[in-house]
């Protein structure tokens, strides 16, 4: 982490902010740690993804799967686990959760007809910046008005969390990368990714095997060993 995390309960003066974060969200994490730097900041922060998270009358299903998409499609890997257990817990299946994987698609078997109609507009907003007139009429025809203002307003609000979450490389980010070649070559090719970003970048998932950067996509655990920093930390 780029930043030292404030420790909770550390500073009387954020102690009523603590309260609130630690009663909406159940824990103060080590992104709400960072934010609490700024106490207002942190307020604001707080009572906006609680807003999306706790009091949006979008199912909590499809939320989760369009947090999932948004942190795979921006590589936040961190993110993405985060959200797997609320996923499974809102009714999600394991293979709907997997199809986010896979960035290349909108039209996963593993999704319903509104699940992917969400993920197709997830993708329009966060790589484009904009919901072509077609997507929108679809959008319109499923959702009210309150429905369209929360989705699009879930979309917005994680896609403010995952660059946060790279720039204080807040979470799974490994000291040491592994030496071995990029996991996904052939299928940065496939996505047509700028040659800038088809470079082997590393960070670890410090649990079972290394994650691809450049997609966020795990490599075979058979084909690529935990990383040689997490190797040492699990045998000392």
């Amino acid at each position: 982490m780029r930043i030292e995390a404030i420790e909770p309960g550390t500073r009387s003066a954020l102690a009523e902010l603590e309260q609130q974060i630690q009663a909406e969200r159940g824990r103060i994490s080590p992104l709400y740690q960072v934010l609490l730097h700024s106490p207002a900041i942190a307020k604001g922060w707080e009572q906006m993804l609680s807003a999306v998270r706790n009091y949006s009358s979008i199912d909590a299903g499809l939320r989760e799967l369009i947090i999932l998409r948004v942190a795979m499609l921006n590589q936040a890997a961190y993110e993405f686990d985060a959200h797997v257990p609320h996923a499974l817990k809102a009714g999600v299946t394991q293979a709907a959760i997997d199809a986010t994987r896979d960035t290349a698609t909108t039209a996963s078997p593993a999704w319903d007809g509104l699940q992917q109609l969400a993920i197709a507009v997830t993708d329009a907003l966060t790589r484009d910046l904009q919901v072509p007139e077609p997507l929108f009429a679809q959008v319109a025809a499923r959702f009210n008005a309150q429905e369209q203002v929360e989705l699009f307003a879930s979309i917005g609000a994680y896609n403010l969390v995952s660059p946060f979450l790279h720039a204080f490389e807040i979470g799974h980010w490994c000291p040491r990368p592994p030496s071995t070649a990029c996991c996904c070559a052939a299928r940065q090719r496939r996505m047509k990714l700028p040659p800038r970003w088809r470079r082997p970048r590393w960070r670890c998932c410090a649990r079972t095997w290394p994650i691809c950067v450049c997609c966020a996509w795990p490599s075979s655990p058979k084909a690529s060993p935990i990383c040689t920093w997490h190797s040492a930390a699990r045998s000392r």
